[in-house]
């Protein structure tokens, strides 16, 4: 696209933007698999299952709409990524208390560093697909 004359260059600031978001996208998603799959996480979660089920409505969305489909909605549910958090945020208070005790290796750090690197892919990945939802929506806006 860069290489054609600049007459017919448009809104590539917009699609560098998609790009970059789904490069972006496509990383964190070798960073979960690597989590999972290489089975240095045995943390596992009901929370993933929500975010994972919302995370693939908004892509399918934005799909629907870069093939001329329907609405994007602009609904954000906090709460969702909230919930992911409680079970870390418990393992994290669990792991204070035992520094704190002077336990310094223990069953509770490495499920916190399992938990803690899986739960942040999940995040970056719900955000990252609300960022593309967003795009899209002022691409279409703004689309002739």
């Amino acid at each position: 696209m860069l290489s054609e004359p600049k007459r017919f260059q448009k809104r590539t600031e917009d699609i560098y933007r998609f790009v970059v978001l789904n490069h972006i996208l496509s990383s964190h998603f070798a960073a979960l698999a690597f989590y999972l799959e290489a089975e240095r996480s045995v943390f596992r979660s009901p929370a993933f299952a929500s975010v994972t089920d919302q995370t693939i409505s908004k892509l399918e969305a934005s799909i629907a709409r870069l093939s001329g489909g329907g609405e994007l909605s602009a609904e954000a549910d906090g709460t969702l990524l909230q919930e992911l958090a409680k079970e870390t945020n418990i393992l994290l208070s669990k792991r204070k208390n035992e520094i704190a005790a002077g336990e310094l290796e223990t069953a509770t750090k490495k499920k916190l560093i399992a938990a803690k690197s899986v739960s942040d892919q999940f995040v970056y990945i719900y955000r990252l697909s609300s960022d593309i939802q967003k795009n899209i929506t002022q691409f279409s806006k703004a689309d002739p």
